[in-house]
This record gives structure tokens, sequence and C-alpha cells, in this order.
């Protein structure tokens, strides 16, 4: 399976124009045979922690939200992560990740788990692994610093490969294919 890595400097809290640019790379992964696009940690706002605190707006309520429809309708498989709702009002929001196979069906979600110092004040954690299956091959997600704690893929029945978005650069198991803006 060819892997891409969208690797780009999201517009700051402008989902819009990032979904744009995502939508762009999703195309030209597609284009060179790439059947799985990882995006960065964060790709939808930036890692604008300042702004994601004071601007709910800038939270993603769920998968089918329908600011992230051109994304689920690229024709490839993506690993979507941003800012999501993760509870009612009085709950924190969480750091999400939403995976989309190839028709844009969901094939699964995932909170991170592991909070890197900052984050803890506008975060919640996840407590649930995010597994999925494409291609034949197994993936484990994991969220930047998640990838310090090697129980998480560890937990990965029967093994599989580590789909790891980064705010600085995504890295994913045997990617063969960079994209960037």
């Amino acid at each position: 399976m060819k892997i891409a890595a969208a690797q780009l400097t999201s517009a700051p809290a402008d989902i819009p124009a990032n979904v744009h640019r995502l939508t762009a790379l999703a195309g030209q992964a597609r284009d060179q045979g790439a059947e799985l696009l990882v995006q960065p940690e964060l790709a939808l706002t930036g890692y604008e922690l300042d702004a994601l605190f004071r601007d709910p707006a800038l939270l993603v309520p769920g998968p089918d939200d329908p600011r992230l429809d051109a994304l689920r309708s690229t024709g490839i498989a993506m690993v979507v992560n941003c800012a999501v709702r993760s509870g009612g009002s009085a709950t924190p929001p969480a750091i999400g990740t939403f995976v989309y196979g190839p028709d844009g069906a969901l094939l699964t979600t995932y909170l991170k788990q592991h909070l890197h110092e900052q984050e803890n004040a506008v975060f919640a954690p996840g407590d649930q692994d995010g597994r999925f299956e494409l291609g034949g091959l197994r993936f484990a997600l994991a969220t930047c610093y998640d990838s310090h704690f090697p129980d998480l893929p560890a937990r990965a029945p029967g093994g599989g490969l580590l789909a790891e978005a980064d705010d600085r650069t995504p890295m994913v198991v045997t990617a063969e294919v960079a994209l960037g803006s």
C-alpha cells in the first residue's frame, strides 16, 4: 500500500482554507497512487491552542460535520486530525482523529490519549484505542506525544502499522509519498 503524509503549514484557525488545501493534497496523493493520506495533528486549524480554547466554532462536533464533506469525497482513505467536541458544553474538547475510507465512510475515531504539557489546559484525553483495517493491513492510531508510549500500538491485536499524526512532521510507517504545500 502506498501511504501519503500531508505536510503543510495550516492557515491559523481557518477551517475552510485548510480543508481546501488538504483536499488538493488528497487529490495529489490519489493521483500518485496513494491509497491513504495521513494529515498532521490539528491540521484543520493549525496548532492554535489559544484560538481553540476561545472559539467553540473551531471545534468539530463529529465525523459527519459538513465542513469535512470535501475531504470525505476525495476518493482516497484519509486520517483527519482536528479539535473535537467530546461531550457536553462543560466537557473540554479533545484532539480527535477521524479515519474515512475511500468512499467517505467512517472507519474509526480516536481521541489522543497522552496530552503534552500545554495541551492539558485545553483538552481532555481520550481513553479508547483507534484501530482500523484498510487494504488488508491493520493500523493503530497515535497522535504526536502518544508515540512516546509503546503500550498504545502494542495493544493492537496482531500488530499493525502505526499511523501517527504529529503537528510538525507526520510520520507513517512505510510512507512512500510526501506531499507539501
